[in-house]
Formats: structure tokens, C-alpha cells, sequence
């Protein structure tokens, strides 16, 4: 009969110890962020400026994390858990191809930022006429002292300008 008891003690203090020991081990799941939280685009003026933040901040429960640009113009400047994006001065005519910075730790789902730059807008009377097409075929001219701003450059080398409604136009 002791050895029974021995036997059931020892039963009871091995499930005890299986009990104990058989905690939830899953781990976190990994897990990227950025501050300021949202923000997925980054717009440079030509010459170089941010227009808006380019500095983030990553917070991860990972052991690191890398962020990386897919074109030279941009570059990443990483100090403790913050980076900065930076652009040299565009002097082309032209916008860069738009970039991608990817931010990603490992096991987590990357953050991607779309960045632009804008192309270099030449000065000093260059530009003295607007001519444009609407859909309907129309062509319109506009002279410069009606245009009042330069407000979008694209990518291809085209303008958008807004032209104020007092001027007068052409057809």
C-alpha cells in the first residue's frame, strides 16, 4: 500500500509539473509601425526641401528593422529609431521616377512610402504664353500676366496652372 501512494503522489506531482509547465509559449506576433501613424507619402521640392515631415519614427518588437529607397535619388538616414528621407536639389526640367521606401523588421508586414520630387521650374520669363486643348478640341491661349500660379509639375515635364477668370483668352 505505500508503494501505491508513492506511485500516486508521484502521478500527481508529474501532471502538476506538466500543468505548470505547459503555459501558452506563442510569442508575440511581430509588429511594425511608424509615427506619425498614416502617413505613406513624402513630396520633396525641387530644390531638395521636404514640403511637409520626412522624419519617422519606427516602433517594432523586433530586434531591428531597415528602411530602404528603390532609387538613388532618395536617400535614408537612420539614427536610433528614427529615419529621414532626403533628396539632393532636382536641376533637371523633369521629375525623378517616383521612389519607394520600403520599412520592414523581420516576420512583420513592411510600410511602404511613396515619394516624389518635383522637377526644376525654370525663372525669368521663359514661359510667356499657355496654349491648351480641352476635350471639346477648343484651343485657348493664355499670356502670362494672366496665369496665377504654377500650381502642379508632373512627371512627364507637363505644367498645370491655374489662370485667374478676369483674364482674357483667345480662341
Amino acid at each position: 500500500m505505500k508503494r501505491v501512494n508513492q506511485l500516486v503522489a508521484m502521478a500527481i506531482a508529474v501532471c502538476v509539473f506538466a500543468a505548470v509547465s505547459c503555459k501558452d509559449d506563442k510569442e508575440d506576433a511581430p509588429t511594425l509601425n511608424l509615427a506619425p501613424s498614416g502617413q505613406t507619402a513624402v513630396t520633396f521640392k525641387a530644390d531638395g526641401t521636404a514640403d511637409g515631415n520626412a522624419t519617422f519614427t519606427v516602433a517594432t518588437n523586433q530586434a531591428s528593422w531597415k528602411a530602404e529607397s528603390n532609387q538613388a535619388w532618395v536617400t535614408v538616414s537612420k539614427n536610433g529609431n528614427s529615419f529621414t528621407l532626403n533628396a539632393a536639389a532636382n536641376t533637371a526640367t523633369t521629375a525623378p521616377a517616383p521612389a519607394k521606401v520600403t520599412v520592414s523588421a523581420t516576420g512583420a508586414t513592411s510600410i511602404v512610402i511613396d515619394v516624389t520630387q518635383a522637377a526644376k521650374v525654370t525663372e525669368g520669363g521663359a514661359i510667356t504664353e499657355i496654349k491648351a486643348t480641352v476635350e471639346n478640341g477648343t484651343n485657348y491661349n493664355a499670356k502670362m500676366n494672366e496665369v496665377k500660379a504654377l500650381t502642379e509639375v508632373y512627371a512627364d515635364g507637363g505644367y498645370k496652372f491655374d489662370v485667374m477668370a478676369s483674364g482674357s483668352y483667345a480662341n
